[in-house]
């Protein structure tokens, strides 16, 4: 009884499986941490600015006589009724700076820049009830648990203490968290995409060969020897491609790169499909150096 051919099997090629994984540990990682970022980061520093927003909000409360109603239990409809004022108290921010310039000292001038402060210290109050507002706002903080104060001179006196020592946070700009939510999208969909149809597909792609019949059995079950082959197309062979083109018209294309020793099957094959080119192409040895004959004396 004839013993069963030995065949041999693709595997995945290790250069190209090693690049792959770096790839994904790298969209692994750059996703984890555009996540980490949104989720704990950017969150911490928002609230930490809004931390630093209320107190200023609460002193211009304080100033203009309003200490007692600086809660705000419905901080999303407060908020939407400040953010259609909003360039009128920015204006009123912009107004009490030059007056605060102009009201040291003691002449008639300054006196009115003072009294003129004191009249926007309401306005200047709104403001920076709006500043706050937008703070929490942007990290989905408007929640009446996180504007309502039952004691809110208690709570400035709090802040007070705290960011007496404290640095002043860096603000949210209005894309930071959509864009760290981008990224980590970006990354671990990366990741996701490289796994199910890059590096599984790949995995799952078995070519086999048999070496006596030189027989090539394609994953899909179809088998192919060299005398099917009508043409080894290698137009692309420096990008890893070969294209067979069979004597019943069709075509298979293969990629050489992800496979180990599917490359050397497919020489196998061109070989003994066609023995005379593959010696003709074959790159001959450059002919022995002669030295130049010597010349005789005339």
């Amino acid at each position: 009884m004839a013993d069963a051919p030995t065949l041999q099997k693709t595997t995945l090629h290790k250069p190209w499986l090693v690049k792959m994984l770096i790839f994904l540990a790298v969209l692994v990682i750059f996703g984890c941490w555009g996540l980490l970022d949104a989720l704990v980061i950017y969150p911490a520093r928002g609230y930490e600015d809004a931390s630093y927003k209320q107190r200023l909000y609460l002193d211009a409360a304080q100033s203009a006589n309003r200490l007692s109603d600086a809660s705000i239990p419905d901080p999303k409809a407060r908020h939407a009724v400040l953010a259609a004022k909003r360039a009128e108290l920015d204006a009123a921010l912009s107004r009490a700076a030059a007056l605060q310039a102009e009201a040291a000292g003691t002449t008639a001038r300054a006196q009115q820049a003072a009294a003129d402060l004191r009249r926007l210290q309401p306005d200047i109050a709104d403001a920076l009830a709006l500043r706050w507002l937008d703070s929490l706002d942007r990290v989905g903080g408007l929640d009446p648990a996180r504007t309502t104060m039952k004691d809110p001179a208690a709570d400035l006196a709090r802040l007070n203490e705290r960011w007496k020592t404290a640095v002043q946070p860096k603000p949210l700009d209005l894309f930071d968290l959509p864009m760290q939510w981008a990224f980590a999208a970006l990354g671990l969909g990366g990741a996701v995409y490289m796994l199910l149809f890059v590096l599984l597909p790949a995995k799952r792609t078995v070519f086999t060969f048999d070496p006596d019949a030189r027989r090539l059995t394609l994953p899909s079950g179809q088998s192919l020897t060299p005398a099917d082959i009508a043409e080894f197309d290698k137009r692309k062979w420096d990008k890893f491609f070969v294209s067979l083109r069979l004597k019943d018209g069709s075509t298979v294309k293969l990629d050489l790169l992800r496979h180990a020793k599917l490359e050397d099957w497919i020489l196998d094959m061109e070989r003994a499909a066609n023995p005379d080119a593959a010696v003709d192409s074959a790159p001959q040895p450059a002919p022995p150096q002669t030295a130049p004959p010597a010349q005789t004396p005339a």
